[in-house]
């Protein structure tokens, strides 16, 4: 099976990206040169979100001759996505977010989590792109349109929500920096309620942003303790490693705490003991 029929069968509209990157291959023109010949476009333009399908025959044909990466259309999909991304030359953290612990999109998403006192959504289906970045899949909320929005969102810097109008580039996909791989093969979960108040004006700044970036006190570690002891069986060591590797950078004193939740949740004291072993080295290469 192709990755994009599998994905298909997650209910995920695909469309075809150019092989080798995340630009979509089709159609192959743009709107203002829209002759109509393409059979898509005989009653007006239809771009890569029209196109998109989660039907079996299309896709079948549309891969079959061309090993295309693979485009989810969010819009279609009714999908949200969080895309926790990493800095880079042209989008480094912003000084009032170089705090300990703050290395990547992720790290901005994990600080909203713990200041709205939530904990970090693990449970839902998250792929990693090839430079580390994690896509978080949400069931959009029913009767809700939420667009895509790449800088500015309530949850940091580094962290973009594709939506309507966005996409993301799908599990299998492969470019020069490397794959797509599916980090946690979990049912997509319906956005979180306190995630979509965040994303819905006008309160988003004005009453409902739940934190200052240069906020601190306990609730950060509450929350990767949290997150830690409520882990899913499968997540735990990948979750404990992350939250450990956090807590060295802003609290190392307070490693055992996560060490004690990482029992709760059912490690043994061998993987306790070399995940957070290993996570310290991280943080101090």
């Amino acid at each position: 099976m192709t990755p994009a029929a599998a994905l298909a069968e997650r209910g995920f509209a695909v469309f075809p990206l150019k092989v080798g990157e995340k630009t979509p291959a089709t159609p192959d023109h743009a709107a203002n040169s829209c002759s109509g010949r393409d059979p898509r476009c005989r009653d007006g333009h239809q771009g890569w979100e029209p196109r998109a399908t989660t039907d079996p025959d299309r896709i079948a044909r549309g891969w079959a001759k061309v090993p295309y990466n693979v485009g989810v259309a969010c819009g279609p999909s009714r999908l949200v996505v969080i895309d926790l991304d990493m800095p880079k030359a042209d989008k480094p953290i912003p000084g009032e977010w170089q705090l300990p612990g703050v290395n990547d999109g992720k790290d901005e998403f994990a600080w909203v989590c713990e200041a709205a006192g939530m904990d970090f959504p693990f449970d839902t289906y998250i792929v990693q792109t090839p430079t580390g970045g994690w896509h978080l899949y949400f069931q959009a909320p029913p009767d809700t349109t939420f667009t895509n929005k790449v800088g500015n969102t309530p949850f940091g810097p580094l962290v973009d929500v594709r939506a309507r109008g966005g996409f993301v580039v799908g599990a299998g996909s492969v470019t020069a920096a490397g794959e797509y791989e599916v980090l946690y093969d979990n049912p997509v979960q319906p956005l979180p309620n306190w995630i979509a108040r965040l994303l819905t004006p006008p309160e988003t700044v004005a009453d409902l942003r739940p934190f200052s970036p240069t906020s601190t006190g306990p609730g950060r570690l509450q929350g990767l303790v949290r997150t830690v002891e409520t882990a899913r069986p499968g997540t735990r060591n990948n979750v404990l490693f992350w939250a450990a590797a956090t807590c060295a950078e802003f609290a190392p004193e307070d490693l055992d705490q996560l060490a004690d939740a990482a029992a709760r949740a059912g490690l043994d004291d061998g993987e306790i003991r070399a995940t957070i072993a290993s996570a310290q080295r991280r943080v101090a290469a």
